[in-house]
């Protein structure tokens, strides 16, 4: 189902941001600057979501009351909300401010992209039980944690995007495997460019990790993951745990 105009016209207003839970195909394009969160234009943005573009909205009220309130590990304080919804896309808008910037809970195969996901006080994206998505050139830069984290996912796509100047990491994976990191950008963050912890079977091909104030890549009980033509020059370089670096991984890298 597409954004009606009364949700696109919803959107431009400061300090407001964007939930949906268990819509499927929501387009959110080019209409969006979510900026500085606060809950209660959240709670009451979320009341007209539910009730004029929902089908049966009312009777779904409190399941987004409850997770607005802080039942859902990144429900609270988020730009742009995807909760138990799939196929949707969402494209080129500002989400700052907040402490997440987009977050996908138990939502599967959505398109996140070009989308500029900065200055948020803890994770630009967040991604947590959630699968086969296509997340591609995100602009995620100066966010506290970190600039892209996935947890407990998997059969996602992240190409092109940018993470830089975050606090601690630009791409991280906590128990997310066989995913694939391509043609990535993990730069001049504060800890490590890119970060797995117990996280296998992906693939990482062509990513620039350098100029990170620890490694650019770094692998914590985390095998069977293959590394083909990184850079991560100006770091520590590429490194990790005796469990990471198993018979089973194939590295071909540069430092």
């Amino acid at each position: 189902m597409r954004c009606n105009c009364h949700l696109r016209y919803l959107l431009y207003c400061p300090a407001e941001g964007l939930s949906g839970k268990g819509n499927r195909g929501q387009r959110i394009k080019r209409a969006c600057k979510v900026k500085s969160l606060d809950e209660l234009h959240t709670f009451l943005l979320a009341v007209l979501l539910m009730l004029s573009v929902v089908p049966g909205g009312s009777s779904r009220f409190e399941e987004v009351r409850a997770a607005l309130d802080g039942k859902g590990s990144c429900a609270e304080e988020t730009g742009i909300l995807l909760l138990q919804s799939d196929g949707n896309w969402i494209a080129g808008n500002t989400v700052m401010g907040n402490s997440i910037g987009i977050c996908l809970l138990d939502s599967n195969n959505n398109t996140v992209a070009e989308n500029d996901l900065s200055k948020n006080r803890e994770f630009g994206l967040f991604l947590e039980r959630s699968c086969g998505s296509a997340i591609y050139r995100n602009d995620v830069y100066h966010n506290a944690f970190s600039g892209i984290s996935l947890w407990d996912s998997a059969h996602n796509s992240l190409a092109y995007n940018k993470a830089g100047y975050n606090f601690e990491n630009g791409i991280s994976l906590w128990n997310s495997s066989e995913n694939m990191l391509l043609n990535n950008t993990a730069s001049s963050n504060g800890l490590w460019g890119i970060y797995f912890s117990r996280s296998g079977k992906n693939y990482l091909r062509e990513n620039n990790a350098s100029n990170n104030g620890e490694n650019g890549l770094f692998l914590c009980d985390s095998d069977r993951n293959v590394l083909e033509r990184n850079i991560a020059a100006n770091n520590l370089g590429i490194c990790g745990d005796i469990c990471s670096y198993s018979s089973s991984m194939k590295l071909q890298s540069r430092l």
